[in-house]
């Protein structure tokens, strides 16, 4: 969990890292966080709205 707490990822994607870690055995060191809000906004970042709904990423778990 110390690799995924030094990413500065956001605690929704900490919750799912450390299930992932946890339940499925998958190694802190193969997921990386990716921030999608600014390259693939979901909505438009006109109002307070549209930015809470920008604020997503994803875990990608490396290949090994």
């Amino acid at each position: 969990m110390e690799t995924i707490e030094r990413a500065g990822m956001t605690q929704s994607i900490e919750l799912n890292a450390a299930y992932l870690i946890s339940k499925h055995g998958i190694a802190a060191a193969r997921l990386t966080a990716v921030g999608l809000g600014d390259t693939k906004p979901v909505a438009p970042n006109t109002g307070e709205e549209g930015r809470a709904q920008n604020r997503n990423g994803e875990l990608v778990k490396k290949g090994g």
